[in-house]
């Protein structure tokens, strides 16, 4: 990641709420580069959840070159109305859509892409109604 490690989290710390790390490295190889931080929530909870990432806590085990970003990746619709709260809480979010979008645009295997589809198609529908 070629970010200065500090410390490991506690033991009884486990992950402290980090699901996801991902970064963009420069070919240079130094830190000050893109780093996404993410909590995941799969279950009807994930709303209580959507503030749960301490990306505070991570200062105390790794020195960012720059600030990372923060994040939240649930397999769900967030309705509009909910949008700008959520990404206030949670920064940068991986809903079912966009999570749909990136396997579409990007993905070989192009099995999945009619059921997702569908499945998105009707969860669009009950959203208008």
């Amino acid at each position: 990641m070629n970010e200065r490690f500090i410390e490991p989290p506690d033991v009884g710390k486990k992950d402290d709420t980090l699901d996801i790390a991902a970064w963009k490295p420069f070919h240079d190889g130094k830190s000050s580069q893109l780093v996404l931080l993410m909590q995941c929530a799969t279950g009807t909870n994930w709303e209580e959840k959507s503030h749960e990432l301490r990306l505070e806590a991570w200062k105390k085990y790794i020195h960012w070159g720059c600030p990372p970003v923060p994040g939240f990746a649930i397999p769900h619709i967030v309705a509009k109305r909910k949008w700008g709260n959520l990404s206030l809480d949670s920064g940068l979010i991986l809903d079912r859509i966009r999570i749909y979008n990136i396997l579409v645009t990007s993905s070989e295997d192009k099995s999945l892409h009619s059921p997702l589809k569908a499945w998105c198609q009707k969860q669009i529908n009950r959203l208008d109604s």
